[in-house]
């Protein structure tokens, strides 16, 4: 008996254990910070020296990213979960590499989408948390709300943080975060440096960058490499850095001691390799933007500590109505949008047409959203002029129908206030010189017009040094001939004094107006603290619509000089003037008509922007005049009327030069090509679908709709070289431009080989083995095969490949390709069979809890033995039992008994061999029981269920009782539904079988004669209020017949606003710092505890 004692001490410690575990969690992870600014020497040297790796077999990690998500959780139309899908496939990809797999951000995470933003992107922050989100680098847009509510309300409880080497405190010259951040997998210790775009501060309200200094991202990258590299704190070392496009692919050959780059900002994919500054080539990869995909590099560690990298990285993801989506995040996003979900919802207005911000002349026009945005914040402000920065256009186009609370959020997801300024007509020159700058923003306008010519001098932004002195004074422009008055078209003149109002951004500084920070302007500014967002609302809930007025405010008249007719090739390297080209039309794409000179497809081409919409078809060979201007990198001819247009013949073909994606470049532009056997990757009908191949990836803008062509299909394209360029350089946009959709059509590939699940099995005569045949590739045309056996008196394989052995001997079965004829084949071997000798398990010792079950592996010896047939048993079926398959459950029924045992024996058919396995299970017991409500009000003759809630969660046994204190006012039943029989107040008590825990609910009943309340709401879901402000709110009980309506008013906050008995509420920010403040305020009915809440904004 002694002996045993040991055995029951073991088994009460795993009791213990398995109950904690319902209640403590473990954590398998462990990261470590390496900042040598925040952590003591002592634990720098522990980093140092754990950053040791050796190991005798290469490992493979999954380097996720994602970037640019822009808080979108949900689609525009709020019906696909992007967040839970995308959720799903990173979780995926965990999952299937636990150990090894680092999520990394390229920021831009949170601010977009009208949930996220008034939750301050807290429902993002905790999807990322959730994914397994490990750092992420700052974005521009984390700058939206200020750091400080990023840093305080979003990040707060987050399971990742922000990293960013190049971002430093203009008064103490120290990093506001972590330059780098360190994590461990599988032994593995691996650095993530992050990093955000040098020119930041021209993109970001001015006000909250000022106390920054924004410095070199690959200087300060390397600083931060090679103290990781000499300290030996990383084996692994990735930057994330909040940049994108041509500025990316210039930071990374400058960088040195980086083995993997993630992008973002440009909201493209990337999926390319570029050389360092040591000539070693660097992973750069981008996961596009807002779910539309992600990015799994697998980073394979060599034995000898070298790194290898995998291709196709950029996983693009298409949400549908059958996509799997994460049930965690899911409810997640079906939280935060429970409530804001009805306001979002709320129908102002119509519009019986799509409503976009596509201007309507090029470089810079005016457009229909603009035009309105602009009208609105200049009549808001009693303003002679309005304008509106076009970056602040965030939905595009606005369809045709009802337009919602939640329509002006997509439209303006940005907190602007409108503000006003005073200038002279010289000074809104100047401004509108900066606008059409080379590069410029743009702008849209209200209450004037203005014409430029874009052919003329630009103006040039003074360049500053590092301490703010000019090195290059200010250029001013020359391209802004004339600004009218909208209402009567007279001339603004210099000395002319006007009001002019635009949103804060753009009033201090952003998107490069700095004409508005000049003193004298500076010194007229003044803030409404009304949002451009509110006075869009108001607009609309006020006219039922969106009214939108054309007028050509923005208009681009380049001076017509004499044309000289030229060949497309001189024109192209001449770049500029009015000119004479003949060509041939290859497409037609709106109004962008690409023709070339030379019908083979190895000549010059150019786009032909067709403002003028002369009529003119593919095979048309066509001589154009007009001026030549480059749009963002594409080099157009602009006739400016049909007449500028003559069409030659007609009927004639071009052929495309076929390339692949790595070739297109600036000789290629405005040529027809063509494509073979690409990936469609995405597909969007309004904005940019992708295709890749072994070469690299491009985009397609506005994908006419395809039949029978579906996202991961492979194609041939035929498409003319196009471009639309972000970065100064103006070549890092190439895209492609179809006319039709026949200009798409799916690949008929080829078959290239055929492989066999088996090339040797072995049978006894009389049994079967079923081949598989695998064609590739796997998208080929034709994927018939014929089977044949070469000796059928041994074995025979039938038209699915299922062989059969007839008798002893040996047969070749060959797989042949119909296509190609490429062969396959498998050896059989017929034999005689093969005598067990033994039995093995995969365990001898099994510990579960009581519900539990786990799959017991036996292994028949040989392993080639003929007949493996297995039997099961338990020696205790009160304990646990065993199924044919050797699944184990544990099923104790003895309610005294918390532990036992049973030995499960597995034995062979062939010669009994016998193996087993002791199992020891564990009871769980009640410690806990909760009922769903503590009180309850119930009418005479009604009933109402109570629900009782058994602690943990897998108790054995949940059986409970049920008894009421007074039977003569109210009964229970075993379900626990209790019945009001008189009036009076009962208390129902629950009761576990197991441990005697209660819980109670105190109910109350009333005469059926009286109503009770039934729930509540307030008369306003939001309210915003200027400080010192007072609103009433009015509490609306329902039933409206309710026989007691009292209520009480509460404030979560009354530092912000207070609230009195009668639902007053009064405005009353005490702080000093503090400008914006949310408040809520709750009303809660007497009768029944129902509660309404109405989330109060004050301005201070």
């Amino acid at each position: 008996m002694l002996k045993r004692k040991p055995y029951r001490i073991l088994s009460w410690v795993i009791v213990l254990a398995l109950i904690l575990s319902n209640f403590i969690g473990v954590n398998g992870s462990q990261t470590v910070k390496a900042d040598r600014t925040t952590i003591s020497n002592e634990e720098f040297q522990k980093i140092k020296t754990a950053s040791n790796v050796s190991a005798s077999t290469d490992r493979v990690f999954d380097f996720i990213g994602i970037t640019d998500f822009h808080g979108q959780l949900l689609d525009s139309t709020g019906t696909k979960q992007i967040g839970a899908a995308l959720a799903r496939v990173v979780k995926d990809v965990k999952a299937s590499n636990p150990d090894r797999t680092l999520i990394v951000g390229g920021g831009d995470f949170y601010q977009g989408t009208p949930v996220s933003n008034v939750l301050h992107g807290v429902p993002v922050q905790k999807m990322m948390t959730n994914i397994g989100m490990d750092a992420t680098a700052l974005g521009n847009h984390e700058f939206d709300w200020g750091l400080k509510t990023i840093d305080e309300e979003t990040m707060n409880g987050a399971g990742y943080s922000i990293v960013c080497a190049n971002m430093y405190n203009k008064v103490t010259n120290k990093r506001k975060y972590n330059p780098y951040k360190i994590f461990t997998r599988d032994g593995v210790k691996i650095a993530v440096i992050g990093a955000i775009l040098k020119e930041a501060p021209t993109i970001i309200l001015p006000a909250n960058t000022k106390d920054y200094n924004f410095k070199d991202v690959a200087t300060e990258v390397n600083s931060a490499a090679k103290e990781i590299r000499e300290n030996n704190l990383a084996d692994i070392v990735v930057a994330t850095i909040h940049d994108g496009g041509d500025s990316l692919n210039n930071i990374v050959p400058k960088l040195s001691g980086v083995d993997v780059v993630f992008g973002g900002h440009n909201h493209a994919s990337l999926d390319t390799v570029i050389k360092d500054s040591d000539g070693k080539n660097v992973p750069t990869v981008n996961a596009k933007a807002k779910g539309q995909g992600y990015v799994d590099l697998k980073v394979t560690l060599k034995a000898d500590k070298t790194l290898s990298f995998s291709t196709g990285n950029f996983k693009p993801l298409t949400v549908k109505d059958s996509t799997p989506l994460d049930p965690e995040v899911k409810a997640i996003v079906d939280k935060s949008n429970e409530d804001l979900k009805p306001i979002f919802d709320e129908v102002i207005g119509t519009t019986t047409k799509a409503l976009t911000k596509n201007q309507t002349d090029q470089p810079f026009g005016e457009s229909q959203l603009g035009n309105w945005m602009s009208d609105v914040i200049k009549n808001y402000a009693n303003a002679d002029v309005g304008m509106q920065n076009n970056g602040g256009i965030r939905l595009s186009p606005i369809p045709a129908g009802n337009i919602t609370v939640g329509t002006i959020f997509y439209l303006m997801p940005f907190d602007n206030t409108i503000c006003t300024a005073t200038m002279t007509g010289t000074q809104l020159k100047v401004l509108l010189e900066q606008a059409v700058q080379d590069n410029g923003k743009g702008i849209q306008i209200s209450g004037i017009k203005f014409v430029y010519d874009s052919t003329k001098p630009s103006y040039k932004p003074a360049v500053l040094d590092t301490a703010g002195n000019i090195v290059t004074p200010e250029v001013p422009g020359q391209r802004v001939i004339k600004i009218l008055r909208e209402k009567d078209n007279s001339v603004i003149k210099d000395s002319d004094v006007l009001k002019v109002a635009a949103p804060d951004f753009m009033a201090t500084g952003g998107d490069t107006f700095t004409e508005f920070s000049v003193p004298e302007i500076k010194a007229t500014f003044k803030d409404s603290l009304h949002t451009v967002r509110d006075a869009l609302l108001e607009d609309v809930r006020t006219k039922k619509t969106i009214t939108v007025v054309m007028n050509n405010r923005v208009d681009n008249q380049t001076a017509i000089s004499p044309a000289q007719e030229m060949t497309i090739a001189q024109a192209r390297a001449q770049k500029s003037g009015t000119v004479t080209l003949t060509g041939t039309v290859s497409t037609v794409n709106g109004k962008n008509i690409f023709m070339q000179e030379d019908v083979s497809g190895t000549n010059y081409g150019i786009c032909v922007y067709n403002s003028a919409k002369a009529s003119v078809n593919k095979g048309d060979k066509i001589k154009v005049t007009g001026p030549l201007t480059e749009y963002k990198g594409l080099l157009e001819i602009t006739p400016a009327s049909v007449d500028n247009v003559k069409v030659i013949s007609k009927g004639n073909t071009i052929v495309p030069k076929l390339v692949t994606i790595d070739e297109i470049n600036e000789t290629l532009e405005g040529q027809l090509i063509k494509l073979k056997n690409v990936t469609l990757t995405s597909i969007n009908n309004t904005a940019s679908s992708t295709l890749q191949d072994e070469t690299g990836t491009i985009s397609i803008y506005k994908m006419p709709a395809l039949t029978n062509i579906a996202v991961n299909d492979k194609v041939d394209v035929v498409a003319a070289v196009s471009q639309f360029s972000t970065s100064p350089k103006l070549d890092d946009g190439y895209q492609l431009s179809v006319g039709t959709a026949a200009d798409i059509s799916k690949a008929q590939v080829a078959v290239t080989g055929i492989t066999l699940n088996k090339t040797n099995i072995t049978l006894e005569p009389t049994k079967t083995e079923q081949l598989v045949a695998a064609v590739t590739p796997e998208n080929a045309a034709n994927k018939k095969v014929i089977w044949k056996s070469d000796n059928e008196a041994v074995a025979t394989v039938d038209e699915t490949g299922m062989v059969k052995a007839i008798g002893s001997g040996i047969a070749n079965i060959k797989a042949i390709s119909e296509d190609g004829n490429f062969e396959a084949s498998c050896r059989v071997t017929v034999t005689a069979p093969i005598a067990v000798k033994g039995i093995q398990l995969n365990k001898k010792l099994l510990f579960l809890k009581n519900g539990e079950s786990e799959t017991l592996i036996a292994t028949v010896l040989p392993k080639d033995a003929t007949n493996k047939k297995v039997s099961w048993k338990s020696s205790n079926t009160s304990v646990a039992t065993v199924d044919e398959n050797g699944k184990v459950t544990v099923n104790i029924t003895s309610k005294l008994l918390l532990i036992g045992t049973a030995k499960i024996t597995a034995t062979t058919d062939d010669g009994k061999y016998k193996a087993e396995a002791i199992v020891t299970a564990a009871k769980v017991p009640v410690l806990g029981v909760f009922l769903n409500k503590k009180k309850a009000t119930i009418k005479v003759g009604e009933s109402d269920t109570l629900v009782a809630k058994i602690l943990p969660h897998n108790a054995t046994n949940k059986n409970v009782t049920w008894k009421s204190d007074n039977e003569k006012v109210a009964v229970v039943s075993e379900n626990g539904e209790v019945k009001a029989l008189s009036t009076g107040t009962a208390k129902i008590t629950v009761a576990t079988v197991d441990g005697s825990f209660k819980d109670s609910c105190n109910i109350k009943v009333i005469a059926a004669n009286t109503t009770p309340v039934t729930g509540v709401r307030i008369d306003k879901k939001f309210l915003t209020l200027k400080n010192g402000q007072s609103k009433t709110l009015t509490a609306i009980i329902t039933p409206d017949e309710a026989t007691n309506k009292n209520v009480i008013w509460k404030s979560s906050n009354t530092s912000i606003a207070t609230v009195d008995e009668n639902g007053k509420v009064t405005a009353n920010i005490t702080s000093k710092l503090l400008f914006v403040g949310f408040v809520k305020i709750t009303a809660t009915t007497v009768d029944g505890n129902y509660e309404a809440e109405t989330i109060i904004t004050v301005l201070k």
